[in-house]
């Protein structure tokens, strides 16, 4: 059996540290088929949302003020 686990990364205007932290994610020896990545975009008003798509597997955009990691975590 093998396992699956979600990695859910919250961002807000990041587009500068996300292109590194999403390719080390990628990087690591555990086998990607065995995990996903979600990027949960916080309202943010630079291109998070355009280098989370080229790395995640689903890119939530929450709108309006941001709300912080913890709610974008749960």
């Amino acid at each position: 059996m093998s396992t699956y686990l979600s990695v859910i990364v919250p961002a807000h205007n990041s587009a500068d540290v996300l292109e590194p932290s999403l390719a080390a994610l990628a990087a690591s020896e555990f086998p990607r088929e065995n995990w996903e990545l979600v990027v949960v975009d916080d309202a943010s008003t630079d291109a998070t949302e355009l280098v989370a798509a080229r790395h995640a597997d689903t890119v939530v955009r929450l709108a309006g003020t941001p709300h912080g990691p913890a709610y974008a975590r749960n």
